[in-house]
């Protein structure tokens, strides 16, 4: 199936999902442009907005209105969120996996125990805490500052402050 198609398809069976606010152009149906927009969108409104159909002179404005626009914005986010890897394991993944070799007594002892370490650290079991209290001086020298009285915005007074 098309991307259009199953975005178009995805319109139909999904306005429920689609947010509903203020903006005109969301409750509408998207035309092929914008469907052809959606599918083409490389982060280049404009240069997407052409190869989309639209003409060179109004493509500025089209992409901008299209990346305003409710619908749109919530199909390209949808898209940008399916273009991720799969392969990538997000951390409850990689969590998983090393549990499932920690289990595997078919392994070596010193992969499980590097499965283990790995899993230890990525649960932050390695961090060393340190409660530090007490009282610190800290100097500091500030050679210039700028004040504004409210209402006096465009005069600035220059201090010059040398101990503090």
């Amino acid at each position: 199936m098309r991307a259009s198609a199953s975005l178009e398809h995805q319109i139909n069976m999904n306005k429920s999902m689609i947010p509903k606010t203020g903006n005109k152009s969301s409750s509408k149906a998207l035309s092929k442009r914008q469907l052809k927009f959606i599918d083409l969108y490389d982060g280049n409104a404009e240069q997407t907005a052409i190869k989309a159909g639209y003409s060179v002179k109004y493509a500025k404005r089209a992409g901008i209105r299209n990346l305003k626009n409710d619908t749109l914005r919530h199909l390209l986010e949808e898209k940008r969120q399916a273009e991720i890897k799969p392969e990538v394991m997000n951390r409850i993944q990689r969590q998983v996996f090393w549990s499932d070799i920690i289990r595997d007594e078919s392994l070596s002892i010193r992969d499980r125990l590097r499965a283990s370490e790995l899993l230890g650290r990525s649960e932050g079991d390695f961090l060393e805490r340190m409660d530090l209290s007490g009282e610190t001086t800290t100097k500091i020298k500030i050679t210039r500052l700028n004040i504004a009285w409210e209402g006096e915005r465009d005069r600035l007074v220059e201090t010059d402050i040398e101990n503090i």
